[in-house]
């Protein structure tokens, strides 16, 4: 990697953490000399422009070095990662943690770049050359940021301290895209959460997989430890009006209007939290049932989960 000497032991110490202790002697080059601490690093090499170091022992390295977030490493391994792909990304703090294991070499070769595009709360808070984009690009590559050994690569890239709405990231190479997954940051899925509950008239009216409130004219889902499983079926909601005759005349058979919807037609998912909402026609209604299904092979559907939501009462 190509770091100055002063931040390298902190950058070594992180990955190494994150690695795990035990996964051998961290070597590094500097292309001048400088003042390491002589009890820790070992100086095998000096030819008057680049000099080679040794560290042996990488407890020592990460006890000393380390952020906070990485000596915390196995706790928030224990977490639900932020994206499940072809790198599991982790989100701790201000930094995002790639992960891959099995991995070889051509899963971080030097013909694949990282990308990572982070969208602001405040488009302000961008570099000035990035707001006409309406994000940043911090996209890197492994080399410069991640370490590999027996069998498992990490990379480490830290965030700007702006709040961030949502971050998308990946992998491309000459021949395209290799991966390439988006997520909204837990604090600002959060804030939208509290915003839309607590500083909009709405009322808990249903309590199951999702959690859902109600006010005039819309239905909120909100859910905790929220992952792509429970976002992945469609949402179902069947609409009873008082007056029948408000329905479009090809579901006044049935009695009621049916308004089926994925949950990314309106909806910010985190590790933490997912939302989503779905508004009602405007006409006076009675009630309405919703919830989740599965379509099955043969067509038929299977509810996963469903309630219902009274207005004439």
């Amino acid at each position: 990697m190509v770091l100055a000497p002063t931040s390298c032991l902190g950058k070594m110490a992180d990955l190494a953490s994150w690695l795990g202790s035990g996964n051998g002697r961290v070597w590094f080059i500097t292309h001048r000399r400088t003042s390491l601490p002589a009890s820790l690093v070992e100086q095998v090499v000096a030819d008057g422009y680049f000099s080679v170091y040794l560290i042996e022992d990488t407890e020592t390295l990460i006890d000393g070095y380390a952020t906070d977030a990485s000596k915390n490493r196995e706790e928030i391994l224990t977490r639900d990662p932020s994206i499940r792909s072809t790198f599991d990304v982790h989100l701790s703090e201000n930094m995002l943690i790639y992960v891959k294991e099995p991995c070889d070499a051509k899963d971080v070769d030097e013909s694949t770049t990282f990308f990572l595009h982070l969208f602001p709360v405040d488009v302000n808070d961008l570099p000035t050359q990035r707001q006409q984009y309406g994000f940043d690009n911090l996209g890197f590559r492994f080399n410069g940021r991640g370490m590999r050994s027996a069998g498992q690569c990490v990379a480490l890239r830290a965030l700007p301290n702006y709040p961030i709405a949502q971050i998308r990231t990946g992998q491309f190479s000459n021949e395209g895209t290799g991966w390439e997954e988006n997520f909204y940051h837990p604090t600002y899925v959060a804030d939208r959460i509290a915003e839309i509950i607590h500083t909009i008239n709405v009322e808990l009216v249903i309590r199951d997989h999702f959690d859902v409130y109600a006010d005039k004219n819309k239905l909120v889902f909100v859910r905790n430890q929220c992952d792509a499983t429970d976002t992945d079926p469609e949402f179902f909601l069947h609409i009873y009006p008082v007056d029948g005759d408000d329905l479009p005349a090809h579901r006044r058979q049935y009695g009621f209007g049916g308004l089926n919807f994925p949950f990314n037609a309106h909806g910010m998912r985190s590790a933490e939290q997912c939302v989503t909402w779905q508004e009602f026609p405007d006409y006076a209604i009675s009630s309405i049932r919703t919830g989740q299904f599965l379509v099955n092979e043969d067509g038929s559907t299977t509810s996963l989960w469903e309630g219902e939501v009274r207005f004439d009462e």
